[in-house]
């Protein structure tokens, strides 16, 4: 293109609309692992968004237990292609085992992102949210999404007069790992 700023700004839009429909492939990866209320509104929401291209995929790829197997296959799928179309349009054409493990990195890298939020939003709505944190949906989503993360944390943390610093915790541990895989690629 002559106008790079143009050019710049494709390749931004680009890569947020790809990145936002990952996450929220991931999302729905991650409530079928957790068996998240499925009738929660934000499930229903994100279920909704993601079904035409899962089930197309469901044709040719079963599901694996708890595992929604087409939705992870398309998760690394879009990471792969991504890496790919950004380094083709910066005029790199690198190998493609090559694009296949940075694509992987960069599906490690949003699943980390991912919970990164999600600890982030939880322990934010637990301050603001209050008492009805018990029945509100976002939080009842963001629980049952985190818990597995959280509960190993929470048999090594001591009780803190009932302060909870295990998303805290959480999140350096998280924070280290993301830190990690960027610094692979």
């Amino acid at each position: 293109m002559d106008n790079p700023g143009i050019y710049n700004s494709l390749l931004f839009l680009t890569d947020s609309l790809v990145t936002i429909y990952t996450l929220a492939l991931i999302a729905r990866g991650v409530f079928s692992l957790v068996r998240a209320d499925f009738y929660n509104p934000v499930s229903q929401f994100i279920f909704k968004v993601t079904e035409p291209p899962l089930s197309l995929l469901r044709r040719f790829v079963p599901l694996t237990g708890r595992w929604d197997t087409p939705c992870w296959l398309l998760v690394w799928l879009l990471s792969v292609l991504e890496v790919s179309a950004l380094s083709l349009l910066q005029g790199l054409s690198p190998p493609v085992p090559l694009l296949v493990f940075v694509g992987t990195l960069s599906l490690v890298e949003l699943l980390l992102q991912f919970y990164i939020g999600a600890i982030f939003l939880l322990a934010l709505s637990s301050w603001f949210i209050g008492a009805a944190q018990a029945v509100h949906p976002l939080y009842a989503l963001l629980h049952s999404v985190t818990q597995p993360v959280l509960d190993p944390f929470r048999r090594f943390m001591p009780s803190a007069g009932g302060l909870d610093f295990t998303p805290l915790v959480a999140l350096l541990v998280l924070y280290f790992l993301l830190n990690f895989v960027r610094s692979i690629y």
